[in-house]
């Protein structure tokens, strides 16, 4: 599966871009999106049947070009919060701040599997 982002103008609908990704392997449904500073963040499932992840994309709304992905460990994507140059996504029981312009993993916190998450940056 493959997901073709596109960008309109507000004014009259008129289409300016559309990019299609081009996922490693089979992908699900697109969880969450965030937008930030001309960049549109987006999370969903990716892989096969032995080998599953979060993959994280930023796209450049000016122009649809693909600006980074990122690998998470995990099988169902979450919340996708942008702040402060960090990118927050949420991956089964693990969050993740990854640095906004590169994808870089700064850091993760797990947390206990039972307990929904909620993000707060501030």
């Amino acid at each position: 599966t493959q997901y073709q982002f596109c960008a309109y103008s507000a004014s009259d609908g008129a289409a300016l871009w559309c990019a299609q990704n081009d996922p490693p392997a089979s992908v699900g449904n697109v969880t969450a999106y965030a937008v930030m500073n001309g960049v549109l963040y987006a999370s969903y499932p990716a892989g096969n049947n032995t080998n599953f992840y979060i993959l994280v994309e930023a796209i450049n709304t000016s122009n649809g070009v693909h600006l980074w992905s990122k690998r998470l460990s995990g099988l169902s994507p979450g919340l996708l919060v942008v702040s402060g140059g960090n990118v927050y996504a949420v991956a089964d029981n693990r969050l993740y701040a990854l640095d906004a312009s590169e994808g870089h993993v700064l850091w993760y916190a797990q947390h206990s599997a039972d307990a929904p998450m909620a993000i707060a940056v501030g």
